[in-house]
């Protein structure tokens, strides 16, 4: 048994899994750092018993661009996309997320094309589905996964009155396909004529068409009818998909959604995250609370139903052997939603399931099963 990784050795993701394998096996993982493959550097020959990891290519600029490049010949000419050779290093600035996510797709293709006949700790093609919302949903949707209901790719503003208009909706939440971190999410709501939104994103004038986006850590509320408008035209130009905001269920004061790594295809590390507003994620001020409290707060029953919805959408993702489910507890009807998988959603500093963080157990689970 040996390990191969495909990641950005700086990170924190790839320093915690090195550790991990060490712990197990006293030796270190093979490993490439992306901007080498994207640069041609070949990859290792496959032989019996390689275990292959796969991991974020994010919040490495050049690893980025190579990425843009590699996907400029693949975007649709409807999706915002760049050609710029001399594109600047802009932190927090939205950058044509779709055709990124078709560079990330190009790449991934090489690989599996290269590796045969190995284990996948996540196969290739089930991350590129799980980094397009759209595809996830549909497809977890179609497996009787519970899910916000699904109104769909949006093209512009209009468009998305639209589909709210046919699906009865006055409250959405609209998402960048390729988006993580919450990225550019818009929630949007209309009441009695008036409209508001809440995003994660700010716009400021230049760019091709206009308007350019920049993910900021504080939450901006825009009220103004030609503000809003901007601002769903210029995240559509990304991809986007559109599903219900749902009423999250309350705790503590705030709302709360929960992220479940579910490993071996059984929910292993949970955390809960309470937020006072639309948006949970820790860069906004939300708080965290642990598996323990979050079962004493449900109780038995309603943890493990939660638990078993995120086991079920990971049954969609047969040869991948983790991922990071997001899931909502419907204030109304206390039902269990998933919100999306996420490929790379195993990075959960220091929370740890029956002492061991989430990288021990996978190590722990593919030297003896595999995926």
């Amino acid at each position: 048994m040996a390990f191969f990784c495909l990641w950005n050795p700086e990170s924190p993701r790839a320093v915690s899994f090195t550790g991990a394998v060490f712990e197990r096996t006293r030796q270190i993982p093979a490993s490439m750092a992306w901007i080498d493959f994207l640069n041609g550097q070949p990859l290792p020959v496959p032989h019996d018993g390689l275990i292959v990891r796969i991991d974020s290519p994010g919040k490495n600029w050049p690893v980025e661009k190579a990425l843009l490049k590699l996907g400029a010949p693949h975007v649709h000419q409807d999706w915002l996309e760049t050609n710029d050779e001399d594109l600047a290093d802009d932190p927090g600035r939205i950058i044509a997320s779709h055709q990124h996510h078709q560079g990330l797709c190009q790449a991934l293709s090489q690989v599996q094309q290269h590796f045969q006949n190995v284990r996948w700790m996540q196969h290739p093609k089930d991350i590129t589905v799980m980094n397009d919302k759209s595809a996830c949903q549909t497809l977890l949707e179609a497996a009787g996964v519970r899910v916000p209901r699904i109104l769909g790719l949006v093209r512009d503003f209009d468009d998305l009155i639209n589909h709210m208009d046919a699906a009865g909706k006055n409250r959405v939440f609209l998402k960048l396909c390729h988006g993580s971190s919450a990225s550019g999410t818009v929630a949007f709501e209309r009441s009695a004529g008036r409209m508001q939104a809440f995003s994660t994103a700010k716009m400021s004038d230049g760019g091709p068409h206009g308007t350019i986006l920049h993910n900021w850590r504080a939450i901006t509320r825009y009220d103004d009818l030609c503000d809003i408008r901007r601002l769903v035209d210029a995240v559509c130009r990304h991809r986007a998909h559109a599903e219900a905001w749902m009423p999250k269920a309350g705790w503590r004061g705030r709302r709360f959604d929960v992220r479940i790594v579910v490993i071996g295809g059984k929910a292993r590390h949970v955390v809960a995250r309470l937020s006072e507003g639309p948006f949970t994620n820790l860069q906004f001020g939300a708080r965290r609370a642990t598996a323990e409290e979050l079962h004493e707060h449900l109780g038995p029953r309603l943890f493990a139903a939660m638990c078993e919805q995120a086991e079920h959408a990971m049954t969609c993702f047969p040869r991948s052997l983790y991922g990071g489910v997001d899931v909502l507890i419907d204030a109304h009807k206390r039902l269990a939603h998933v919100l999306e998988v996420n490929a790379f959603g195993d990075l959960l500093p220091n929370v740890r399931h029956e002492d061991r963080d989430t990288y021990d157990w996978e190590v722990a689970q593919v030297s003896t099963t595999g995926p």
